[in-house]
């Protein structure tokens, strides 16, 4: 292990077992990625005099750093980090969903897996406010952080706006940013967020076990005067997405609900 990760915040002053203030600190130097996937720890001798504890408090804190999986300790070659740092969490929130989406486009990587003009079936037809014997341009993407895949997306936009912009564009711009360009700025959304089980291809690109969970999410964006401009149907890894919403308490005139 490099000698630039230092070691400290033991106090024998605490109330906190110094096992478990050696297991803290070592738990967070993993959570970090000082000590990466498949990094021997320093020896037990070098932890304790880095530390300023005895052997049998760093034994018992590496013990419960394997029992925690966090590691995993071999005869001859010493204790092994078997935690990977996960990629950034993508975050948004009720309030700003718009901005979110455009930040969330410029932020991360796009794949354009498809694209091409079809008709759409009865529930895009409603989506979007139009004819079933219209058509749209209709969409594949997958988004990356930092080369991890966290959201499968298959979107809608009717013909005569999608017209405006090139297999290209989508593989470089947001949609939010397309759309704006193409003279129809996003105003308003409506989504709809559920969980269901990733099978088949969503599992695939979201580089997930058929079965796992993920986060669906059902969006109509809408211009200023109402018109819906983009259905897209989104599947969102939930430990690299998270969605927050805030909620504040009604004001009443009595008391009681």
């Amino acid at each position: 292990m490099s000698d630039s990760v230092v070691l400290e915040g033991i106090d024998s002053s605490l109330p906190t077992p110094l096992y478990h203030q050696v297991y803290l600190v070592l738990k967070k130097k993993i959570m970090d990625g000082d000590f990466p996937y498949d990094t021997v720890l320093p020896g037990e001798k070098d932890l304790c005099k880095s530390l300023g504890v005895s052997r049998i408090t760093v034994t018992r804190a590496l013990t419960e750093l394997a029992n925690d999986g966090y590691v995993a300790r071999f005869r001859g070659r010493g204790t092994v980090v078997r935690h990977r740092v996960q990629s950034p969490v993508v975050r948004a929130d009720f309030d700003g969903l718009l901005e979110n989406l455009m930040e969330m486009g410029v932020k991360t990587q796009i794949e354009l897996l498809r694209v091409e003009t079809v008709k759409p079936s009865r529930a895009v037809a409603e989506a979007l406010e139009c004819s079933e014997d219209d058509t749209c341009q209709f969409a594949i993407r997958r988004r990356l952080i930092e080369n991890e895949p966290f959201s499968y997306l298959h979107t809608y936009i009717p013909d005569d706006i999608a017209s405006s912009f090139s297999p290209e564009d989508l593989e470089k711009k947001p949609i939010l940013q397309l759309l704006t360009e193409a003279g129809s700025p996003p105003h308003r959304a409506r989504q709809i967020i559920t969980a269901v089980e990733a099978e088949g291809e969503v599992a695939a690109a979201l580089d997930l076990p058929a079965g796992a969970a993920v986060l669906r999410i059902t969006r109509i964006i809408k211009t200023k005067d109402g018109r819906p401009i983009e259905y897209i149907i989104a599947y969102y890894r939930p430990d690299r997405y998270e969605y927050e919403m805030k909620l504040n308490k009604l004001k009443t005139t009595h008391s009681g609900y």
